[in-house]
């Protein structure tokens, strides 16, 4: 006896619209100023500190 395998249709993903660089730019730069990212990094680097304890007179593994 033979089973025949029934072929499933592929779900097609509704086509993207493309975007300009100009315009994802904007959009990213947009975002940025909401959440309140700054172009410095200062803010990282103070937070880092918080977090990750000062290394010791230990040598790094090479």
């Amino acid at each position: 006896m033979t089973v025949i395998a029934a072929k499933k249709k592929k779900k097609r993903k509704p086509p993207r619209t493309k975007t300009s660089t100009d315009e994802q730019h904007a959009r990213f730069v947009k975002a940025a100023r909401d959440i309140g990212a700054d172009e410095t990094g200062a803010e990282f680097e103070r937070t880092f500190r918080k977090l990750v304890p000062p290394k010791t007179g230990r040598k790094a593994a090479t």
